[in-house]
């Protein structure tokens, strides 16, 4: 009798200790990221055909689980990781390519432009008259190419951002297939053996639901398969290899749908469209090729127009009246786009070939000047062109802004519906602490009373 009190208090003791433990690692835990409250599953020892109780045994030491706030989580992280980036991305084409009003800025160089023209027609007898054309000219290229260049060089930098996301993505996916065989291996052995596994493979998988919208799906003996857009990147222990492949889009970039990530080796896509990663695909494949369009659209509505409007004028060549001669061309010929637009060399050299007189030529004539001179009012004309563009960049930017506000409202709601379900409550392990002391100290209680009362006997009988 006294043999099996003695067993059944030690058997409440080592539970109660357990406890103890499982409220220290809570708590020490309580901020730690992708940490779930774990909790300790006690169960009756029963005498064989005998109603009688043996004591207590821990059956495991169990973590907190809700799939259904885990799933809404992780859709909230790559919500607003998508927005962030796309608004990071978009801003910084707004910044360093479309930045207006500006100093120095495309619309105050055109204006420059039709101003000059405006002088040369009113003293078209003057050479630094056609002079200060030629050189407001060339301020004009040298931002509208400087434009292309910031955008092309954006565009390298969003690829090479995907190329590196990529490659860290596979060093997680592999990460998660080797803690699915860790945590398979520790199925069944001691109580909570593998929870810290656990933990460590819920933060990757944020990360991957952060970076490329990745979800799961549970597994046999606590693995998972990691899925993105239906397709298996992790299952068990094997993990698939992702690439980045980037087409040349042109500079600066006008063709879309040229980046996509597959499953390295093959020609297969995985549909990425959330997270970071999906951002990035979005304005490589999108947003970045429609602003190259519309910074080639300024281009040639500018060299059209006013190459156009002086070949119907006239103007003194080497050898008398000539035919005005083109004041933009594409530089090394080809298509003429935002990065190749340059003034072209021989008006550069003889400045007076610009044909700043109507047709028949008159010396005192600027009329043809002056026409073009009002281009900056033409609601078709280059100035408006780029005033599109603006707007276009603005709106694109002010969505992506309102976007990433909205997701982040929207994860913080997420984060806090999962903390509730599965995290650490702080108030509620003070007092599973103080229920496990009190329960600590009832079984010490019996130990020592049965300790008591065999010391008494045994004086009794001696």
């Amino acid at each position: 009798m006294s043999g099996g009190a003695l067993y059944i208090a030690l058997s409440g003791l080592e539970a109660q200790q357990v406890g103890l433990n499982v409220v220290a690692e809570n708590i020490a835990n309580a901020n730690t990221a992708g940490f779930q409250s774990e909790s300790v599953d006690l169960a009756n020892q029963q005498v064989p055909n005998s109603p009688v109780g043996d004591g207590v045994s821990v059956l495991g030491v169990v973590q907190a689980q809700d799939a259904f706030a885990r799933a809404i989580e992780l859709q909230a992280n790559a919500a607003s990781s998508y927005a962030n980036q796309l608004s990071a991305t978009l801003g910084t084409a707004q910044s360093t390519v479309f930045q207006e009003p500006a100093a120095g800025g495309v619309s105050e160089l055109l204006n420059g432009l039709w101003s000059a023209f405006g002088q040369l027609g009113d003293a078209p007898t003057q050479l630094a008259s056609y002079q200060g054309v030629v050189e407001a000219a060339q301020q004009v290229v040298d931002g509208v190419n400087q434009a292309a260049s910031n955008l092309t060089s954006l565009f390298g930098q969003s690829q090479a951002q995907l190329s590196t996301l990529v490659s860290q993505v596979n060093q997680q996916l592999a990460q998660v297939a080797s803690l699915n065989g860790q945590i398979a291996a520790e199925s069944g052995n001691e109580q909570g053996s593998a929870n810290s596994l656990i933990d460590a493979r819920n933060r990757l998988v944020t990360a991957l639901a952060q970076e490329i919208g990745a979800s799961v799906v549970p597994g046999t003996s606590g693995q998972i398969t990691v899925l993105v857009g239906g397709v298996s990147l992790v299952q068990g222990t094997q993990a698939a290899t992702l690439s980045a492949s980037v087409a040349a889009p042109g500079s600066p970039p006008t063709a879309s749908d040229t980046a996509s990530v597959l499953l390295a080796g093959t020609s297969t896509p995985v549909p990425i469209q959330s997270g970071s990663a999906g951002a990035l695909l979005s304005v490589l494949n999108n947003n970045l090729p429609r602003y190259g369009q519309a910074l080639n659209a300024v281009a040639t509505t500018l060299a059209d127009q006013v190459n156009q409007q002086l070949a119907l004028g006239a103007a003194i060549g080497t050898s008398g009246q000539s035919p005005g001669a083109p004041l933009f061309v594409a530089a090394g010929g080809g298509a003429l786009t935002a990065s190749s637009l340059s003034v072209n060399p021989q008006v550069v050299a003889n400045p007076e070939l610009v044909a700043a007189s109507s047709v028949p030529f008159a010396g005192g004539n600027g009329t043809n000047a002056q026409v073009i001179a009002g281009f900056g009012t033409n609601p078709q004309g280059p100035n408006a062109a780029w005033a599109q563009a603006i707007g276009q960049v603005g709106l694109d930017v002010q969505g992506a802004s309102s976007l990433a506000s909205s997701a982040g409202q929207q994860l913080q709601s997420a984060q806090a519906l999962e903390q509730s379900a599965v995290g650490v409550d702080v108030n509620a392990q003070l007092v599973n602490l103080v229920s496990y002391q009190q329960a600590y100290q009832a079984a010490a209680k019996v130990i020592a009373t049965v300790q008591q009362t065999l010391g008494s006997l045994i004086a009794s009988v001696s």
